[in-house]
């Protein structure tokens, strides 16, 4: 009869090894980390939304989506919004659903902007404080995204389109 012995040990031990790493990197990133970042948006300034002086403000609008890189999965790009996002984004109150040019009444500027006439608009838009056209938007995951049927209704879907497609297509294609 042949003996045996066991040969599963070393394979234990490295499991072992690799748990306790798993382990030391979950409490590193739980120390050093933020989730809120992941859920919640960052301004071009850096500031969280829902968070500090934007306690109500919760909601990521970026002021031309079509700058965004969507090339990369949704994840990374909630994640690093900030590397892959070329435009200026700022928290508010709730997602638009005004469709066309800034106006007055329908604006959206960096916070701390205030607009009373159309000549102010039309300045704080030349200074990049406040987005020249409103798109209406659908909250997901606390950002705006563009709403495509809404903007396909007023038969104007150019100002969305990248090569074809949509922004809301290339951020959900992953």
């Amino acid at each position: 009869m042949i003996k045996r012995r066991c040969k599963d040990i070393p394979f234990v031990l490295l499991y072992l090894i690799f748990v306790v790493v798993l382990v030391a990197i979950s409490i590193f990133a739980f120390i050093n980390g933020n989730p809120n970042k992941f859920l919640y948006g960052t301004e071009s300034t850096g500031e969280l939304c829902g968070h500090g002086d934007y306690i109500n403000k919760t909601f990521l609008y970026y002021f031309d989506i079509r700058k965004c890189d969507h090339s990369y999965s949704l994840a990374a790009f909630f994640k690093f919004d900030h590397i892959f996002c070329a435009t200026v984004k700022v928290c508010i109150e709730q997602c638009p659903t005004y469709y066309g040019p800034a106006t007055v009444e329908n604006h959206v500027c960096i916070n701390g902007t205030t607009v009373t006439n159309d000549e102010e608009l039309s300045k704080r838009i030349e200074e990049g404080k406040c987005a020249p056209f409103v798109l209406p938007t659908f909250p997901f995951f606390h950002r705006c995204i563009p709403n495509p049927e809404i903007i396909a209704e007023n038969h104007d879907v150019d100002i969305v389109k990248i090569d074809g497609k949509t922004a809301i297509d290339m951020i959900l294609k992953h």
